[in-house]
């Protein structure tokens, strides 16, 4: 069994519930997540599996039922979604995946919950069946997971319903009661409570790159004053790419051509200009636009986003082409100049076999190849830095590429080319 949740149903379900968190409904803000593109919401995707398996006649002549659903992996606009009828599994290829159970028996919690955090009073007007009073829950629920708590960067976990005719709350009104685990981790267990209705559910403050203040010392400045070739920048918009750029704007002296894609950049300075780039689309706007310089410093930081336990045939033809073909591309375009061509690698890929770090050895091996008197390549190996990338439910302190530069004479040599 199959079914689609299409952007304008998603944006519909929004209204609905009330549930406009900007994670739904924007694609730059998807992009910038730690999903990489806009999600589904869980809800949704719940209600519509709920419907396919029309459940909704056993709910309604049910006296008690327990539904439980797990989020393993978020869901995305436009793909097929499948269930599995003999499984209850819900997936979706290359993305969503989640189980589901559905008994006749409750499976009560005990988890205490020592004050109200929100209520909700119940429309009046409605006169529902019990599958009808669910999906209407099930609405308020993501509407204050979304927008209310944690609200911005919030995710469902997991959701576990019990219905039971001899429950006895509110009619009126809906109460939801949240507590957070340990306060240093992202982990909140809430409780919703409506008539005869008693809904957990796990959620989780979703994990945001905070960019860090840091001050360089005088001696990387030095290095950067210094720099007399054209500076450009691949990527120039976010992580690594964004944080060179900054140190780089330093040097008032030498044009610096920045290029973005889908998160633009404001800088006013004279000798500071950006390119939109789309590297499948326009690429060789690059030799169009740098033509009239006969030597350059490029520094590549263009990315695809990195599913290190996803191994498909997709990711492997985008991870071909951000660090293998579009770089050799790049170069090609400046072969009769003298450049200075900086890529990143990363010190893990020894130690995973997955399809990234595969290509990226490849990688290194290839643009090595492409050095000569003209093209001097430098490759570093990253340790694990403050980027989007390395995002993760659990928080870590990890340092800024700046940070690093700053006290890694290693990372200095290799950037700045001495």
């Amino acid at each position: 069994m199959n079914f689609f949740i299409s952007d304008k149903q998603g944006y519909n379900y929004s209204i609905k519930s009330g549930d406009k968190n900007k994670i739904h409904l924007d694609n730059l803000t998807g992009y910038n997540s730690l999903f990489g593109q806009k999600v589904c919401h869980g809800t949704l995707v719940l209600q519509k599996a709920l419907e396919l398996l029309k459940i909704n006649k056993k709910l309604n002549r049910s006296n008690e039922f327990f539904i439980e659903i797990n989020f393993l992996k978020h869901f995305v606009y436009n793909k097929k979604i499948n269930i599995k009828k003999n499984t209850l599994k819900i997936s979706q290829k290359d993305n969503g995946f989640a189980t589901l159970k559905i008994k006749k028996k409750n499976n009560f919690e005990n988890i205490k919950f020592h004050k109200k955090q929100f209520y909700s009073n119940f429309n009046k007007n409605l006169s529902l069946n019990n599958f009808e009073i669910l999906v209407y829950l099930l609405d308020k629920l993501t509407h204050y997971v979304g927008m209310i708590y944690p609200g911005e960067y919030s995710m469902i976990n997991d959701i576990k319903i019990n219905y039971n005719n001899k429950s006895k709350f509110s009619k009126k009104k809906i109460f939801i009661y949240s507590k957070k685990l340990v306060k240093k981790f992202p982990i909140i267990n809430n409780k919703l409570v409506y008539k005869n209705f008693i809904i957990y559910f796990t959620t989780s403050e979703r994990p945001k790159l905070t960019l860090k203040k840091f001050k360089i010392g005088n001696s990387l400045k030095n290095k950067i004053k210094k720099i007399i070739e054209p500076i450009v920048i691949i990527g120039a918009s976010s992580g690594i790419g964004l944080e060179m750029f900054k140190l780089f704007k330093i040097n008032k002296t030498v044009p610096i051509i920045g290029t973005f894609n889908k998160n633009k950049i404001f800088e006013k300075n004279s000798n500071i200009k950006f390119i939109k780039l789309d590297l499948y689309k326009n690429i060789s706007i690059l030799k169009e636009k740098l033509k009239n310089f006969n030597s350059l410093r490029i520094y590549y930081f263009a990315t695809s986003k990195i599913e290190l336990n996803l191994n498909n045939k997709k990711k492997i033809f985008e991870y071909n082409n951000f660090y293998i073909n579009f770089p050799i591309k790049i170069i090609s375009f400046f072969k009769d100049k003298k450049i200075k061509f900086f890529y990143p690698s990363s010190i893990y890929i020894n130690k995973t076999n997955s399809d990234y770090a595969n290509v990226k050895k490849r990688a290194e091996n290839i643009l090595k190849k492409y050095q000569n008197k003209k093209c001097k390549i430098n490759i570093l190996r990253l340790a694990e830095i403050n980027t989007k990338q390395n995002l993760s439910l659990i928080r870590r302190n990890l340092p800024s590429f700046s940070e690093l530069l700053d006290k890694n004479l290693k990372y200095q040599k290799k950037i700045f080319f001495d």
